[in-house]
C-alpha cells in the first residue's frame, strides 16, 4: 500500500504536530512549576502567610534576611522541589501507561484514531488544570493529561514510518524526534514574549492559570486528524488480509517479541532518565537563581536554549545512527551528555549568563540525539501488526523506571539543601549505565521487517553466525527471506528451536531479531527437522549435496521451495538410500498471511515421513494436504499459483480498463469484491494494485520463475497454456521495468508502462502500412544480427532498412544496441502491437556522428501471438 502525496504530506504534517504539541504539554509544568506550586499554596488560608514572607525573602537580598525568614525560604524551596520532582514523576507515569493503552488501540483500530485521540486528551486535561486548586490535584490532572502524551508517540512513529515507505527513514526519524523540542522552545518563546508585550501576565505565582489554557489549543489539531488524514496504508492492508493481531500487548510481552521489548525499554530508559532525572534540574536551578536575582526569564531562557539544541540534536539522530552506527552512536552520545552535564552542573551556575547558556544549549542538542535515534530503531523490531504496541511499550516503559527515580530523588531534595545542581550532577551518571548497556545489545540492519531482506547491512555490522550445539526438537532452517522469517515465526511459536543460515547478512540479522539463532550451515544441517526456503530448485540440489554427509541419520528434509517437482522425486530417492526422508511442502499463502498461521500447506511424501514431522507442519498452518508423492506438493503448488496468478493479471487488468475511464479505482474494488467476480486475490493485491504499493509479500520475480516452471512442463507433456503464455509476458514486462523484487501485485505495471512509453506517433502507426511488415512465422529461440541504417547527420526521420531481417519474428525482443561513444542523435527502437519489448542496461538508444550503420541484436522467442512490424524512430 502506499498514499499518494498530498495523503502522505498529510500523514507527517500530522505526526509533526501532534508529537510538536507533545513538547508544549511536556514543557508547561518543568517551566511554571515554582509559580504553580507558590501560587496554589498561596491561595490555601493555612500556609499563606507563610509563605508570603519566604517568597518575599527570595525576592529580596537573602543577605539583610534573618534566620527565620532564610528557614522559610529554604522551607519553600524543599516544597517547590518536592512537587517539582511529583509534576515529572506524574507526567512520565502517565505518559508511560498512555503509551501502552494508545499503542495497543492503535494497532487494534488504526494509528490516525489513535493520534487524534491521544492529541484530544492531552489538550482537553491540560485545560481542566485551569481549575487545580492544590498540588496534589495539579498531579493527578497531570497523570491523565499525560496518558495523551504517551500514546501520540507510537502512534505517530508508526503512521509516519508505515506511511512513507520511499522516503529515507533516517530524515522521518529526526522529523519526528525533533518536534517534540520544537514545541518545547516554541512554548518557552511564547511564554516568554508574552510576559515582555503584556507584564501582567509573566508567568509568576500571581499569574500561572492562562499558561493552562495555552495547553488545550492543540484540541483543534485533534478535531482536524480525526476528520482529514488518511489512515496508515499497511495497517490497512492488514486488516484486510485478517492480519491484525488480536492480542497485540500480549503478544510483545511474549516470546518471541518478548527479547525485543525488553531490549527496547532498557534502551528507551536511559536517555529519559537523562532527561528528566537530570538535565529537567536546569528549570528549577535557573528559576531558583533568576528570583533571587530578579530576572524571572531566566528559567524561560534556560528552557529555550536547552530546548533549541535538542530541535537540532533530535533531527539529525537518525542520520547520525545511520553515519556512524547505531551502537557507535549510542555510546557517543551518552558518554558526551555525561560529560557536558558534570561540567554544568559541577562548575556553572545560571548567573553566568551565555556562559551557561551555551553548555546548556550543546547538553541539549547532544543528549536529544537519542530522541531522533529510538524512532529509527524501535520499529523496525516490531512487526506492523504489533509495531505501535512494541514501540509504545519500548518507549514508554522506560517512563516508569525514570518516575520512580525521580520520586526517590526527590526524598533526598531537603536532605542535599536544595541543591539543584547537586541532583543534576549525581543523576548525570545515568548515562554510564547506557554506555554499558549498548555493548549488549546486537548489531542491526536496521530495516523493518518488511522490508528487502537483500537491503546491504550498515558499515558497522560485522557479525558473523556462531557455531553451537543442536537440541532435540531443533529444526535447521535454510532460507531466511521473507518466507523463511515467516516460517520461523511459526515455528518459534510453537516452541522450536530454530537455527537459521542465509548468505545474506541482512537476512540472517532480521531472522536473530526475530529471536531465531543464526548458525552456520553445517550446525544447522545437524537439526533433527531440516526446512529448506530457497529461491529454485537448483539451490536445493546445490546445498543438499553440500550439507548431505552432515544429515542426521533418519533426519527429515522439509523442502518449501516452489521448484521442479521431477528435482524433488529424485533428491527423495537419493536421500532415502541414506535413511533420511525427504517431504515437498509447498506453502500457499504470502509471508504476511503465513506469518499468521493462515496460509495453506501442500505436502508430498510418504505417510511414515508426513507424519513423523506433523508437529512442524502444523506449526506453520493447520490447513495441511497430503497430496501425494515426493513432489505431488509441488505440482499442487504449480496449479494453485497459475490459477491465482491469473486471478491477479485479470483484476490488475480490469483495474487499468477501469483507469481509461477515469473512475475511482477504491470503488472499483469496492464493487468486484461484491459481486461473481469476486476472487480473493482482490483481498490480498486488489488495494495494493490500487494504491500502486509494492513492498514485497511475495516477490514478482519468483512468480515469473514459478510461470516458467509451469510452461517447461507443459512443453515437455505437449499441454497447451496460451493465458500463462501471455502471463509470463507481462511478468516480463513489469520486472525489466525493474519490478522484479517488488510484490507480485506489480504484474499492473505492465500495462501501465505500456501506455506510457506509447508516443503518439506510434499510436497512429498502422503496422499494416510499415515497409517492415511480415506476415505469423515461427521460428526457434536464438540471436538474430541485422544492421539498421539511416542518415543520422541530417535527422532523417524516415524508417531505416534492415538488413537482413528475418521476416515474421513475433514475441518478446530483447535487444543491445552498440554504438559509437560520441553523442549527437538519439533512436530508440520500440515493440508494436504485440510485442513487449525490455530496455537494455544502456537504454533502447543508439546513436553517431558518423552516417554508419549500428548493429542491432534481438532475441526472438516462440509464440501464438499476430504478425508485428518495428521501426526506428
Amino acid at each position: 500500500m502506499s498514499l499518494n502525496v498530498r495523503g502522505r504530506m498529510l500523514v507527517l504534517l500530522a505526526g509533526f504536530l501532534g508529537w510538536m504539541f507533545a513538547g508544549w504539554e511536556m514543557s508547561l509544568l518543568p517551566l511554571a512549576a515554582r509559580a504553580v506550586t507558590i501560587g496554589m499554596l498561596q491561595e490555601d488560608p493555612t500556609q499563606v502567610e507563610w509563605v508570603t514572607r519566604a517568597r518575599q525573602t527570595s525576592e529580596r537580598s537573602a543577605a539583610a534576611a534573618s534566620e527565620e525568614a532564610l528557614a522559610e525560604m529554604a522551607r519553600l524551596d524543599g516544597i517547590v522541589g518536592e512537587w517539582f520532582a511529583r509534576y515529572i514523576a506524574a507526567f512520565l507515569f502517565g505518559a508511560a501507561l498512555g503509551g501502552w493503552v494508545f499503542g495497543w488501540y492503535a494497532d487494534r483500530f488504526g494509528r490516525v484514531r489513535a493520534i487524534g485521540i491521544s492529541v484530544l486528551w492531552y489538550a482537553g486535561f491540560t485545560g481542566l488544570s485551569y481549575f487545580a486548586n492544590s498540588p496534589l490535584q495539579m498531579c493527578v490532572l497531570r497523570f491523565v493529561a499525560c496518558m495523551g502524551i504517551g500514546g501520540m508517540w507510537p502512534a505517530g512513529v508508526a503512521l509516519v514510518s508505515e506511511a512513507w515507505p520511499d522516503v529515507s527513514r533516517p530524515m522521518l526519524a529526526g522529523l519526528i524526534g525533533t518536534s517534540a523540542n520544537v514545541g518545547i522552545a516554541l512554548l518557552s518563546i511564547v511564554v516568554s514574549q508574552i510576559g515582555r508585550v503584556w507584564p501582567e501576565y509573566q508567568l509568576t505565582p500571581d499569574s500561572w492559570r492562562w499558561l493552562m489554557l495555552l495547553g488545550a489549543v492543540p484540541v483543534f489539531l485533534g478535531a482536524w486528524v480525526l476528520m482529514f488524514v488518511p489512515e496508515s496504508p499497511r495497517w490497512l492492508a492488514g486488516q484486510n488480509n485478517n492480519a491484525a493481531s488480536a492480542t497485540p500487548l500480549a503478544e510483545v510481552l511474549r516470546p518471541p517479541l518478548l527479547r525485543f521489548t525488553l531490549l527496547g525499554i532498557a534502551l528507551g530508559t536511559v536517555p529519559l532518565l537523562g532527561a528528566w532525572g537530570c538535565q529537567k534540574w536546569l528549570l528549577p536551578w535557573a528559576g531558583q537563581v533568576g528570583s533571587q536575582l530578579g530576572v524571572e526569564s531566566l528559567k524561560s531562557d534556560t528552557n529555550t536554549a536547552w530546548a533549541v539544541g535538542a530541535a537540532i540534536g533530535s533531527l539529525v539522530g537518525g542520520w547520525v545512527a545511520t553515519l556512524l552506527g547505531r551502537r557507535t552512536t549510542y555510546f557517543i552520545i551518552s558518554l558526551g551528555s555525561l560529560g557536558l552535564a558534570q561540567y554544568i552542573f559541577g562548575t556553572l551556575t545560571p548567573a553566568d549568563s551565555w556562559t551557561f547558556l551555551m553548555p546548556v544549549f550543546l547538553l541539549g542538542l547532544v543528549a536529544t540525539v537519542f530522541f531522533g535515534w529510538l524512532p529509527l530503531f524501535l520499529p523496525e523490531m516490531f512487526p506492523t501488526r504489533v509495531r505501535a504496541t512494541g514501540s509504545g511499550v519500548s518507549f514508554n516503559s522506560g517512563r516508569i523506571i525514570s518516575g520512580i527515580l525521580v520520586l526517590t530523588i526527590s526524598g533526598f531534595v531537603t536532605a542535599l539543601d536544595n541543591n539543584y545542581a547537586r541532583i543534576g550532577s549525581i543523576t548525570s551518571w545515568i548515562y554510564v549505565a547506557g554506555m554499558i548497556l549498548i555493548l549488549l545489545v546486537p548489531r542491526s540492519t536496521g530495516s523493518l521487517e518488511d522490508l528487502d531482506a537483500a537491503e546491504a547491512a550498515p558499515a558497522e555490522s560485522n557479525w558473523e553466525p556462531l557455531p553451537m550445539s543442536t537440541d532435540s526438537n531443533t529444526i535447521g532452517l535454510f532460507g531466511t527471506g521473507l518466507l523463511g522469517r515467516a516460517l520461523a515465526h511459526r515455528f518459534l511459536a510453537a516452541g522450536f528451536t530454530v537455527l537459521g543460515y542465509d548468505p545474506s547478512p541482512a537476512a540472517l540479522q532480521q531472522f536473530d531479531r526475530l529471536g531465531g539463532t543464526p548458525v552456520e550451515p553445517s550446525t544447522a544441517a545437524e537439526a533433527d527437522f531440516v526446512v529448506l526456503c530457497l529461491p529454485d530448485s537448483n539451490c536445493v540440489e546445490s546445498l543438499l549435496a553440500d550439507i548431505s554427509s552432515r544429515l542426521r541419520s533418519n533426519a527429515i528434509v522439509i523442502d518449501t521451495t516452489t521448484g521442479d517437482p521431477g528435482v524433488s522425486r529424485q533428491l527423495a530417492e537419493n536421500l532415502r538410500r541414506r535413511s533420511i526422508r525427504f517431504v515437498d511442502a509447498s506453502v500457499l499463502g504470502s509471508s504476511e498471511v503465513t506469518a499468521e498461521g493462515n496460509a495453506v500447506l501442500l505436502a508430498g511424501g510418504t505417510e511414515e515421513a508426513i507424519a513423523e514431522c506433523r508437529a512442524v507442519l502444523l506449526a506453520v498452518s493447520e490447513q495441511l494436504f497430503h497430496t501425494g508423492e515426493a513432489g505431488s506438493g509441488q505440482q499442487m503448488k504449480l496449479v494453485a499459483n497459475l490459477v491465482l496468478g491469473l486471478n491477479r493479471a485479470a483484476l490488475a487488468e480490469g483495474l487499468h480498463f477501469a483507469a481509461s475511464f477515469g473512475m475511482n479505482l477504491h470503488t472499483v474494488l469496492d464493487v468486484l469484491k461484491s459481486g461473481a467476480a469476486y476472487s480473493r486475490a482482490m483481498d490480498a493485491k486488489g488495494l495494493r494494485m490500487v494504491e500502486q504499493s509494492f513492498e514485497p509479500q511475495a516477490r514478482l520475480s519468483q512468480h515469473l520463475k514459478d510461470v516458467r516452471l509451469m510452461l517447461s512442463h507443459a512443453q515437455q507433456t505437449n499441454t497447451c497454456l496460451p493465458l500463462t503464455q501471455l502471463h509470463e509476458r507481462l511478468l516480463q514486462q513489469a520486472e525489466s521495468a525493474g519490478y522484479g523484487s517488488s510484490d507480485n501485485s506489480a504484474v499492473i505495471k505492465a500495462w501501465q508502462i505500456t501506455d506510457r512509453e506509447k508516443t503518439d506517433d506510434e499510436k497512429s502507426w498502422n503496422p499494416a502500412e510499415s515497409d517492415e511488415r511480415s506476415t505469423p512465422n515461427h521460428v526457434p529461440r536464438g540471436w538474430v544480427n541485422g544492421e539498421a541504417q539511416g542518415d543520422k547527420e541530417s535527422g532523417d526521420s524516415k524508417s531505416p532498412t534492415f538488413n537482413p531481417w528475418p521476416k515474421g519474428q513475433v514475441g518478446m525482443v530483447r535487444y543491445d544496441l552498440a554504438f559509437r561513444p560520441r553523442v549527437k542523435r538519439r533512436w530508440i527502437f520500440r515493440g508494436v502491437g504485440n510485442v513487449l519489448v525490455r530496455r537494455s542496461e544502456k537504454g533502447a538508444a543508439a546513436w553517431s556522428t558518423e552516417p554508419k550503420s549500428l548493429t542491432l541484436k534481438a532475441e526472438f522467442r516462440r509464440c501464438d501471438s499476430p504478425a508485428f512490424a518495428a521501426r526506428l524512430w
